[in-house]
């Protein structure tokens, strides 16, 4: 069956069809609750094991409801299901990249974008920094290292605050283990592609370091503020 196909039939049983506005809060409201039966039936298994022998019908026929819910709102809203997967598929695979055209796992990003560098200008693919914070500095300070050797320079918080922002290159550090991109680890390990200098300016250079750091600002701020 098309999800459209079961929109259209979903539809005819909806009780409020004529009332969209007082459907869509409907709709919310069990989509909310369809969920947390799903949750009881997963506790269940956790609980019992398998001795839960109906497990897999009631998260079936619990994952049902969601649907019909999620049918309801979206017919409600006038939003066509079937466009709606659509679309989020190609969400998924802009942000991740397409899980078909590779073995790796689903959510890490699937090119390094520097297969066909030398290799003394690759991230590289498996490596461990150590990130320490220096005694007797005030302000604090920190420095991280790889083998033996500093990657960059000590780090303050830049701050009238001791707000822990000395830290944010593991932010860089992830950058380039999830999204295997990140003009600052490139920087901080050495590995930039100078044999190409277009690239080394307009990717590796000054302006996307700047615009990777001010996404790291960002996401530390949002994680402060939200402790």
């Amino acid at each position: 069956m098309e999800l459209s196909d079961y929109q259209y039939e979903a539809l005819a049983t909806s009780q409020w069809a004529q009332k969209r506005e007082k459907a869509v809060l409907i709709g919310l409201l069990g989509l909310s609750g369809e969920v947390g039966s799903l949750l009881t039936e997963y506790k269940k298994r956790l609980r019992d094991g398998e001795g839960h022998q109906a497990y897999k019908d009631r998260m079936a026929e619990e994952l049902g409801d969601v649907l019909w819910y999620v049918a309801e709102v979206a017919s409600c809203l006038r939003l066509d299901l079937s466009e709606v997967a659509v679309s989020n598929l190609q969400k998924v695979r802009d942000r991740w990249g397409d899980p078909a055209a590779t073995d790796a796992p689903f959510l890490f990003a699937t090119d390094f974008y520097d297969d066909t560098f030398p290799e003394d200008q690759r991230i590289p693919r498996r490596f461990r920094i150590r990130i320490e914070e220096l005694d007797g500095t005030s302000p604090p300070r920190i420095l991280l290292s790889r083998r033996g050797k500093p990657c960059g320079n000590e780090l303050t918080d830049n701050s009238y605050d001791d707000d822990g922002y000395r830290f944010h290159d593991a932010f860089h550090l992830a950058y380039a283990t999830i999204l295997r991109w990140s003009p600052v680890t490139r920087k901080l390990l050495g590995c930039k592609r100078r044999s190409q200098p277009k690239i080394d300016e307009v990717q590796d250079g000054g302006r996307a370091i700047v615009i990777e750091e001010g996404i790291a600002a960002f996401v530390f701020d949002y994680a402060r503020r939200h402790r």
